[in-house]
């Protein structure tokens, strides 16, 4: 009897198991992408469901021979209630975010650009933007207090360092105030900037730059990325999808949660001698915790202990667990 689908989805799943289950080994699963491919436009998905069903063969590394693994152009974002904004190059994501929140885009609206040319780091430093890493600004709109919005930088942070470990085994810390270091190096810097209306959070922009797949950049720090230290590229859209997954995820909870306790659990900076350089000067000491406002507690030579809101803080990276 002749089967029908109503499913086209459906209906593509049972074919391509059906192709496979009845290929002898050695069947050229590259061709079988390019036929899928040709079948939907849902690829992955009908992968992940062969994967389920328990066709083994389906190996991670051939798996990113697939077209469309490193392709950003288009995000998990009609899932969640924002919006998604894909740019082969603009000047800086940050710059675009701002322009379209000041004209009220929505919340968790997204802005990703392969390259940038005047791509931003803290305090007007520039970031440098290579291929196949991931640079991208979201726009949120909190329902909190401005004082508690500090509270996004962190939750952040802990996102990003809790993927990288739990997900691709990358032994990641959180560098006070918001960097991610791993393999020895900086390997996602975060900035944000807010906007504050009286009483009000008018709307926060996160800036990320994360090194995946790209070349290291030469600059004045170590640096890393997910492929210097797996030995191998990932699949960047895959890494990115789950990032923005998990970060909206955990936005639904950022007064409910203790994101600075769990930034503490990923600290890189607490029990480590540090320098901080701000504007009035510079403070020197060991920086003994983090307070429940995101400031950093140093204590000083003397025994006093300082809290630090903001300032580059400086230490070493040899002795980052790797």
């Amino acid at each position: 009897m002749k089967r029908h689908f109503e499913d086209p989805f459906r209906f593509c799943v049972n074919y391509a198991y059906e192709i496979l289950a009845s290929k002898k080994e050695g069947f050229p699963l590259t061709y079988f992408y390019e036929l899928l491919g040709r079948m939907t436009d849902r690829p992955w998905d009908v992968i992940d469901r062969l994967q389920f069903l328990g066709l083994s063969e389906i190996s991670e590394d051939l798996i990113l021979q697939r077209k469309g693994e490193h392709d950003i152009s288009s995000g998990s974002i009609p899932r969640l209630n924002g919006r998604y904004y894909y740019y082969p190059e603009c000047s800086s994501t940050m710059d675009v975010a701002a322009g379209l929140a000041s004209v009220g885009a929505l919340d968790f609206t997204v802005v990703v650009a392969e390259s940038q040319g005047g791509g931003r780091g803290r305090n007007g430093r520039q970031w440098v933007s290579s291929p196949g890493g991931i640079y991208c600004s979201i726009i949120l709109r909190p329902d909190i207090a401005p004082g508690l919005s500090f509270r996004v930088n962190f939750m952040v942070c802990a996102v990003l360092a809790s993927l990288l470990r739990g997900v691709y085994g990358v032994d990641a810390f959180c560098k006070w105030p918001n960097d991610i270091l791993a393999g020895g190096g900086k390997l996602a810097g975060i900035i944000s900037d807010s906007v504050i209306e009286g009483a009000t959070v008018k709307y926060v922009i996160i800036g990320l730059g994360i090194n995946v797949n790209n070349a290291l950049p030469e600059v004045d720090q170590p640096v890393s990325s997910v492929r210097s230290i797996l030995g191998k590229e990932v699949a960047r859209k895959k890494f990115f999808d789950n990032f923005l997954l998990r970060l909206h995820e955990a936005y639904s909870e950022l007064s409910s949660r203790d994101w600075i306790s769990e930034t503490r659990a990923y600290s890189a900076t607490i029990g480590r001698k540090v320098t901080i350089e701000r504007p009035g000067g510079v403070l020197s000491g060991e920086a003994i915790g983090v307070d429940e406002f995101g400031l950093l507690l140093v204590r000083t030579g003397g025994g006093d202990i300082i809290s630090v809101a903001s300032g580059d803080c400086i230490h070493s990276y040899c002795d980052i667990s790797i």
